[in-house]
């Protein structure tokens, strides 16, 4: 049996490393997964199809249902039951539109940043230019370490586009605290060198020497 042999990959990684002043900033895009993708869109069709059935549904049910003039049905009720099914189909379509407009936001736009300075770790998810920083105080960051996560490997890593999660990690208090996802172990590990060679005060205890 002859084995097959793998080619290192030379491909360049995925996140950007630059200087700024006494800092470092790391950005990760987001990951475009064809799973991620493929549900995103399904997300985006699916609600027109989701609200005709229940339309049709209610308005057979209302109108049409044989049982209800048994019942003591009237017109009446059944435009109370017709506005709510409207009222419940836009929700939902709501929900749906929006959850998916936001994935493919995401997925088009979305990176992840991180930026090190010896006062503190900013970390935060970006579309665009819209994102919430998370400030971590260089003081309370303990162990800052790789750690896999679910999503880092098998059936996991084709959902993973950089929105949960993380491969850093590092203890905050009596938190855990992850970030970086959606990149390959390789290079969580690469960028968990430079800053520690940059800031050995992030070094996890016993890995600073």
């Amino acid at each position: 049996m002859f084995a097959k042999r793998v080619e290192v990959p030379t491909s360049y990684p995925r996140y950007t490393l630059e200087e700024r002043g006494e800092g470092l900033r790391v950005v990760i895009p987001a990951r475009r997964t064809c799973f991620m993708v493929g549900l995103s869109i399904m997300t985006l069709i699916t609600p027109a199809g989701i609200c005709f059935i229940l339309f049709v549904s209610f308005l057979f049910m209302g109108y049409l249902g044989p049982s209800s003039q048994d019942l003591g049905g009237t017109p009446e009720i059944a435009l109370s039951l017709l506005g709510s099914a409207i009222v419940m189909e836009i929700m939902i379509l709501a929900l749906m539109l929006g959850y998916g407009i936001f994935m493919m936001l995401w997925i088009m736009a979305g990176f992840q940043e991180i930026g090190i300075t010896p006062e503190a770790l900013v970390f935060q998810r970006k579309i665009f230019s819209w994102g919430r920083p998370k400030e971590y105080s260089a003081e309370h960051i303990k162990d800052l370490r790789v750690s896999p996560d679910i999503f880092s490997g098998g059936w996991g890593k084709g959902m993973d586009i950089g929105l949960y999660g993380g491969l850093l990690a590092f203890d905050y208090g009596v938190k855990t605290v992850r970030i970086v996802a959606g990149i390959d172990e390789a290079e969580a590990k690469q960028i968990l060198a430079a800053i520690v060679a940059r800031f050995p005060q992030y070094a996890a205890e016993g890995a600073a020497g």
